[in-house]
């Protein structure tokens, strides 16, 4: 047995199914990463390899089998490429699946990181909110957690409330999808363009969802994420949260003008403001 022996046998239970694609597809599988498995360019990890082990039906040591009895073996025992989504039919499971597939993860490991997201939730008011939010490598797309400081505690409002997500980078573009972790009631999603950290650390889009209060309406704000570096205080970067006033030297003007939530004239759906 030997892990030189893996592209062969890969390359030979994919066989089996219609496409790499559609493997990629189904399993959950980056298909970029899973391209350099089937070349011998990059090998998986323990946990990737259970993975693809448990999708195909086969034991971890008969996938490093010599590639002659491995055939052999395939062919009196088909794979038998779980999860079937024909039998057992999970729209959420596949979806994310397809999210998972397309994510480009070459991009996203540029985008692991801490960062400042700012909005304004009520134009009444001349304050920009100051979140904290991190992006961490995961298995499928991005992991992400986030703080926001309110300026009072209730009892259905604590004074730091936490999100918990995923994010996903697709042509060019960061969606991010995230859900209060003490109720659950409250999900944000988000999507930014991309742009080069080193001329611009800003990330603007919309977001939209539903508030965490008990009026829990849904509303769309302008959105800017503000990339502070891979490694902070984070409890220095935390007293830095909450409302702070619009005229603080502390925003620039890119901030300032990218959270504004006003319509202008001839403006005909609310979009984002790079």
């Amino acid at each position: 047995m030997s892990i030189d022996h893996l592209p062969l046998n890969l390359k030979t239970l994919c066989a089996y199914s219609r496409s790499v694609s559609d493997v990629c597809r189904r399993a959950g599988f980056n298909r970029q990463q899973f391209t350099k498995y089937l070349s011998g360019s990059g090998q998986p990890s323990l946990r990737s390899l259970r993975r693809i082990c448990d999708f195909f039906g086969v034991e971890e040591h008969e996938i490093m089998m010599e590639p002659e009895r491995f055939r052999n073996l395939v062919r009196l025992r088909p794979p038998r490429q779980t999860p079937d989504t024909e039998a057992v039919f999970d729209p959420g499971a596949t979806f994310m699946g397809q999210l998972a597939g397309c994510h480009d993860a070459e991009i996203a490991q540029s985008l692991v990181g801490y960062y400042f997201l700012y909005q304004r939730d009520d134009r009444r008011n001349p304050m920009i909110n100051r979140s904290l939010v991190r992006l961490a490598a995961s298995p499928k797309g991005l992991a992400v957690k986030a703080l926001d400081i309110s300026s009072g505690g209730t009892s259905t409002l604590p004074a730091c409330v936490k999100y918990a997500g995923t994010s996903f980078v697709l042509d060019g573009r960061v969606h991010m999808m995230v859900r209060e972790c003490r109720i659950g009631k409250a999900i944000w999603y988000g999507s930014f363009y991309l742009t080069d950290f080193d001329r611009n650390p800003y990330l603007s889009g919309l977001s939209m969802g539903v508030e965490p209060d008990p009026r829990a309406e849904v509303i769309a704000l302008r959105t800017v994420l503000q990339f502070i570096g891979t490694e902070v205080n984070v409890r220095a970067a935390t007293r830095r949260c909450g409302q702070i006033p619009e005229s603080s030297p502390e925003f620039d003007n890119i901030v300032r003008h990218s959270t504004l939530n006003d319509q202008r004239d001839g403006d005909a759906v609310f979009a984002s403001r790079l």
